[in-house]
């Protein structure tokens, strides 16, 4: 079973509705997991309805997570990450 890095990063409103989930190995690329918020019921069933007949908002469906200074470690990580996959793709092709 493949081993992977993990942190999860709490929005700065403290909500732990508002998180993100960042995981990856070694060799791979990263991934980042979105909670969704539960809704009350009478909420989802109206946005049922808007979705059934076709209604969008021109913005999106999305929510927030207001990241700070306290997240600064765990985003320099999967930055660093992230360069170093692509450092040993660019040498396998050298080497190749």
């Amino acid at each position: 079973m493949t081993e992977y890095t993990k942190d999860i990063l709490i929005c700065d409103c403290s909500s732990e509705e508002h998180q993100l989930l960042i995981r990856y190995d070694e060799d791979s690329e990263v991934y980042v997991n979105v909670h969704l918020t539960k809704k009350p019921f009478w909420e989802r069933v109206w946005h049922a309805i808007d979705y059934i007949f076709g209604h969008q908002s021109k913005y999106g469906a999305f929510d927030e997570v207001i990241l700070g200074p306290q997240h600064i470690t765990s985003l320099q990580s999967v930055v660093d990450h992230l360069k170093n996959v692509e450092a040993k793709k660019v040498q396998l092709k050298l080497d190749v």
